[in-house]
């Protein structure tokens, strides 16, 4: 309800406002009021045909309205209009008593809003809770550096998406009470991307546990260092492939237990200064053989050796003798005249 001066008639009116010039003018008197620059303004209602309806270009309306409503209007006129809400129908009515005009919403379901704009500071003190509810979209905007303390617990919660992101080369920070506090994640699934390089210290124990299947893709060179003791359990199925070359140096003593051993290549060297091997069983099948040692010595429970196919052949050979004969002649005897004649061969 507002109330002529002049008159004394009231009529109704869909805003009252509060307004506050930044510049006087030349004098306190003066009505040459800079009203495209709010010193202060606050307006309960719809918008003022005073004041807003001045604001017909983009730079005024930037002084009064959040840039980001300006964002959400179609246009110019309609950062205006709907800026009691956009649910309005605006009508150009006449007073009748002073033939002043005024444009006002005439439909009654249409929004009445609270509009605030300064060309200072704007505080707000509450001694007790202080409680912000929108029923549409919420923004919040600044130019300048925002910050958010509390001194308690601070809790975000959203029934949708939530999003954090940073301008270009720009970082983000998670600081748990400087290294003093936890961070903990849980999730349904993770998804990492670094583009650059990563890094990660950890000052004490790791676990890992995994109740799935690991797969690690890795192109790129490996290079792992380890100072102290490793411990590996494998229970189950290993393969490992090979493709390329792979160059192992132990520069310790390596101890390997197993139940069963099995080497199948085409090549192997073994370059050692001394091999000492004890055995209680050993089976050698070999299509070709050559052992040099300058030193041999070999203990052996049990010595099998079997070789596949073995096979002595010679072409010819043969022993011949033509005629062996071995003959007593005569053999006589008379009185004192006795002869003997032996051993007459002839070959």
């Amino acid at each position: 309800m507002v109330t002529s001066k002049k008159t004394g008639t009231s009529y109704q009116t869909k805003h009252t406002f509060l307004f506050v010039p930044k510049d006087y003018g030349s004098n306190r008197n003066s009505s040459n009021d800079d009203t495209n620059e709010p010193g202060a303004y606050f307006r309960l209602g719809n918008y003022s045909n005073d004041v807003e309806a001045t604001l017909t270009d983009s730079t005024s309306q930037q002084k009064f309205y959040p840039r980001q409503h300006i964002s959400d209007q179609s246009g110019e006129n309609t950062v205006v209009e709907d800026a009691a809400g956009n649910n309005t129908t605006y009508e150009t009515v006449t007073d009748p008593t002073t033939g002043a005009t005024e444009t006002v919403n005439t439909n009654t379901n249409g929004y009445a809003g609270i509009m605030m704009a300064c060309s200072g500071r704007l505080l707000v003190h509450a001694g007790e809770k202080a409680y912000i509810h929108s029923v549409g979209d919420m923004h919040i905007d600044t130019e300048g550096e925002l910050d958010i303390n509390t001194d308690k617990k601070m809790t975000v919660t959203a029934s949708e998406e939530i999003s954090i992101t940073s301008g270009a080369n720009k970082s983000i920070t998670i600081d748990a009470g400087g290294s003093t506090g936890d961070v903990n994640i849980n999730a349904k699934k993770e998804t990492k991307k670094v583009s650059g390089n990563s890094f990660s210290l950890i000052e004490e124990d790791t676990y890992k546990y995994y109740h799935c299947s690991v797969y690690t893709y890795k192109i790129g060179g490996i290079v792992n260092v380890t100072v102290a003791g490793q411990f590996h359990y494998s229970f189950g199925f290993t393969l490992k492939m090979n493709t390329d070359i792979v160059i192992g140096m132990t520069i310790a003593t390596t101890f390997s237990i197993y139940g069963f051993k099995l080497d199948i290549g085409y090549w192997k060297i073994d370059l050692v200064d001394w091999k000492t091997e004890i055995k209680s069983g050993e089976i050698t099948t070999s299509t070709m053989l050559v052992k040099a040692d300058a030193v041999k010595a070999e203990t052996k429970a049990v010595d099998a050796e079997a070789t596949s196919v073995k096979a002595e052949a010679k072409s010819v050979e043969s022993s011949s003798k033509a005629v062996q004969t071995e003959t007593v002649a005569v053999e006589a005897k008379t009185g004192a005249v006795e002869a003997s004649m032996k051993e007459i061969t002839s070959l």
